[in-house]
């Protein structure tokens, strides 16, 4: 027998799920289902849009992969009937990581720190390098030609 898990979710995400297009719906709520029944499952996800999203996953909502599910995985409060619990946080759109952002959003959580090499790559001026120089002056300014100017044939 499969394991089976409690539900919650985001207040905000019952609304995101009942703004979504109905085709989109009907397919969330067929998946979660799936995951409190223990019936599907999906692997964590990792850094998204500049946010640590390890402790959540997704599920792909349609064959375009448009819409995306994002829940935790977690342990069940005290009391419950069941030891883990899905909690949902979204049902949005991938385009623009707006699925991920929101998660992160929801949950609090800041943008994940880039190392310090990634931080000067990203804000270092592609000039910089010519800034710090001393600019190239020619040792005398090129003076006008003095030679008569030619004239064309005649006709």
């Amino acid at each position: 027998m499969s394991a089976q898990y409690a539900f919650a979710a985001d207040p905000r995400a019952i609304e995101d799920l009942c703004d979504a297009p109905e085709d989109i719906r009907d397919v969330a709520l067929a998946q979660l289902e799936a995951l409190v029944h223990g019936t599907a499952r999906s692997g964590p996800l990792a850094d998204l849009g500049g946010f640590d999203l390890s402790d959540c996953r997704k599920v792909v909502l349609d064959e375009r992969a448009e819409w995306r599910l994002v829940y935790q995985e977690r342990p069940a409060p005290p009391g419950s009937a069941h030891q883990r619990e899905i909690f949902l946080l979204t049902v949005r759109p991938r385009d623009q990581h707006q699925a991920y952002n929101t998660a992160a959003y929801r949950l609090g959580r800041q943008r994940t720190p880039r190392s310090p090499m990634v931080h000067a790559a990203l804000s270092r001026s592609p000039r910089a390098a010519y800034t710090t120089r001393t600019p190239h002056v020619p040792a005398a300014a090129p003076r006008p030609s003095t030679a008569p100017a030619m004239k064309g044939p005649t006709r």
